[in-house]
Parts: structure tokens; C-alpha cells; sequence
């Protein structure tokens, strides 16, 4: 038996899911924190370089490029063609902004900015799927807030105990922060 690299076995997994989840899909979105030297960062490059020889279109939105350390993988990202955005720094639709601004006022304000400013760029961005790395939390409840069709999560480090308990809290999650955010759009764009 051949022995299978974590990046072919990776490859021959998330390529058949990616192009199952895009036949009908125009982008990608893919959240991470930033492009700093790390484990996970390294694979975003590998799915985006992956993805990009195969024709996706693509984006890749971070919480901070401002500093040199979140700037590692920068220039790989840019030679597959694609420019790698911050949420905070991205020209974002001001008025769906204001309201995650509003909806989410009652969690620390440093944390409903990061939702706010995922909630304007992948606004403007409007993928198809919104792939979120590294438990970019902010990006997912983003996803969620403005309804993409498909969220891929990828985080690492989960022990294979804590897994069943995470899925659930994630589910439950999801599900809470769906039927509030239904709810306060139906309130305040529908009347």
C-alpha cells in the first residue's frame, strides 16, 4: 500500500466537496484571522492554490492585515491572483453595517465591530460560500447573519472529545443566532 501525504489526502477530499458545493456557484469567500506565519494559514494557501488551478473565483478576507506578522503568506495569495482583503479596512455597505452594528450592540463592542465589518465586506463581496478558518467566530455568525447559502467550517485542534460537545454548541448556535437575525431583518426591513 502507497502511503498518502496529508496534502494529497486533503487534495483528494476537499476538492471532489468544493467542487460539489460550486458547480452552481459563482465565489468563494475564505475568512480567516490573518495571513500570518501558522498551521492553518498554510492550508488556506494550499486550498486556494488548489482551487485557483481548477478556475474558482475566490476571495480571501482576514480580521487584520495591518501588521507585518499577519502578512506571511501575503504575496503567495497575490500570485494565485487573488488580493486578500481586511474586513476592517474593506469599503463596506454602510446601512447593513449599521444594523449587525445594532443587532449585536449587546456583546462587546470590539466583537460586534469584527461581526459588523465581516457583515459589510462579505456583503459587498456576496459569495456563494463562505469558508471560515481558524474559529473565526466573527466570520461565521457574519455567514450566517446574511444568509450565504453555503458555510464550510474549518477549525483546528478540536480533541475527538470535545468534538460532539462543539457540534452541538455550533448547531445550537447557528440555529439561535439564525431564528434572532430572521427575526430582527423581518422586523426592520420588511415594515
Amino acid at each position: 500500500n502507497k502511503s498518502m501525504s496529508r496534502t494529497s489526502l486533503a487534495k483528494k477530499l476537499l476538492l471532489p466537496l468544493f467542487t460539489d458545493l460550486c458547480l452552481n456557484s459563482n465565489t468563494i469567500a475564505h475568512c480567516s484571522f490573518s495571513l500570518g506565519c501558522g498551521g492553518a494559514e498554510r492550508q488556506l494557501l494550499t486550498t486556494v492554490s488548489g482551487l485557483s488551478k481548477h478556475g474558482f473565483n475566490q476571495h480571501v478576507v482576514c480580521s487584520s492585515l495591518s501588521r507585518q506578522q499577519d502578512l506571511h503568506f501575503k504575496n503567495q495569495i497575490i500570485a494565485e491572483g487573488i488580493t486578500p482583503h481586511d474586513a476592517h479596512a474593506f469599503p463596506h455597505h454602510e446601512i447593513t453595517k449599521n444594523m449587525a452594528l445594532q443587532r449585536f450592540r449587546f456583546f462587546p463592542s470590539r466583537f460586534s465591530r469584527s461581526i459588523a465589518a465581516y457583515v459589510g465586506t462579505l456583503h459587498v463581496l456576496s459569495p456563494q460560500i463562505v469558508h471560515v478558518w481558524s474559529g473565526n467566530i466573527h466570520a461565521l455568525i457574519a455567514a450566517v447573519l446574511l444568509n450565504i447559502p453555503r458555510i464550510v467550517i474549518s477549525w483546528q485542534s478540536i480533541s475527538p472529545i470535545e468534538r460532539s460537545q462543539h457540534r452541538r454548541f455550533s448547531t445550537s448556535l447557528t440555529d439561535r443566532a439564525r431564528h434572532q437575525i430572521y427575526q430582527f431583518f423581518y422586523k426592520n426591513i420588511a415594515t
